[in-house]
């Protein structure tokens, strides 16, 4: 918006006395009101953009199949290999533990990996985050330091031995 600045001394006419002097704030506030008046009315009407409303799309019908539902899932847990007399004390005792399986779990879910290792003892023994994303060898190395095994691993060592 610009603002012009008009200093003037406006002369008008009366109608009774012919011409007289005009103070300037008066002329200039009635100068004022006749552009502002003027501005308003030449600017166009506003209005509101119009509302759309978008009906939802309707949902495709649904077609009657004859398939019959999906069946569950059966998991049936594996049993561990019978030991054999091959490997050492330590792949027996693995083997007895978790059936050499890497991704063994407990039922409780406390004992993991191939050596059935809770996560403590894992971690006493060097070992870091869970058994599970370790090599076979690397576990087996991890509890080769154990001092003694058969705490760890006290039906199982017994029965590899």
């Amino acid at each position: 918006m610009r603002v012009l600045l008009l200093s003037a001394t406006i002369l008008t006419s009366s109608h009774s006395t012919g011409a007289y002097w005009q103070s300037l704030p008066a002329a200039l506030e009635q100068a004022q009101r006749r552009i502002w008046y003027t501005a308003i009315a030449s600017q166009p009407k506003l209005e509101p953009p119009p509302v759309v409303i978008v009906p939802p799309k309707p949902n495709p019908p649904q077609t009657k199949t004859s398939q019959a539902p999906p069946q569950p899932k059966i998991v049936v847990p594996q049993e561990p290999k019978p030991l054999s007399s091959g490997g050492d004390r330590y792949d027996r005792t693995a083997q007895c533990e978790s059936g050499m399986r890497q991704d063994a779990v407990s039922k409780d879910g406390q004992y993991l990996s191939y050596f059935q290792w809770l996560p403590s003892t894992w971690h006493s023994v060097g070992g870091s985050g869970d058994p599970r994303s370790h090599s076979y060898a690397e576990q087996k190395a991890r509890a080769q330091t154990l001092s003694n095994p058969a705490s760890q691993w006290p039906v199982c060592w017994a029965k590899a031995g």
